[in-house]
């Protein structure tokens, strides 16, 4: 993940995934995350160009793309798209599975989550970096789960 920040006369241009980005004056996000791009127009404009279609982002927008497909600009919360600068998760109609996999970018060891109904389940939250050591006690307040911790970090959530 990457922030990028151009005021050129003449367009940068940004490879991200099997997609080109153009952008004269603009701050954006880039997240390749698992073979699969998001892309998020923090201020000004940018081109985006693959699989033989141009899309155009505006302030606010995001698109996610990956070798087979662009997805349609969706209008977001910057703020949330960019609070991991300041040590920030936040976790906005998003599925527990989804979560739990982005703590596990930031946590030592890992959590595993057996149950995949229960990862279905939508979150809203916002987690300070500092506070993840203990959030698999948080989630087992909030949907009653069993947390069984294992040596290196790791906890099994059934």
């Amino acid at each position: 993940e990457v922030e990028v920040l151009t005021q050129a006369d003449t367009p940068l241009k940004v490879q991200a995934g099997g997609c080109w980005l153009s952008a004269s004056r603009a701050r954006f996000n880039v997240r390749n995350i698992n073979q699969s791009v998001c892309v998020t127009c923090l201020d000004g404009a940018l081109q985006l160009e693959t699989l033989g279609r141009s899309v155009r982002l505006e302030t606010g927008q995001q698109v996610t793309y990956d070798t087979r497909q662009i997805g349609t600009p969706q209008s977001v919360d910057t703020t949330a798209v960019i609070a991991w600068r300041q040590q920030i998760l936040v976790f906005n109609d998003a599925t527990l599975a989804s979560v739990i996999d982005e703590i596990n970018r930031y946590r030592p060891g890992m959590l595993l989550l057996l149950n995949s109904e229960l990862g279905k389940r939508k979150v809203q939250a916002r987690f300070s970096l500092d506070q993840l050591a203990g959030v698999a006690l948080l989630i087992r307040d909030a949907y009653g789960v069993k947390c069984t911790e294992l040596p290196g970090g790791v906890v099994v959530l059934s």
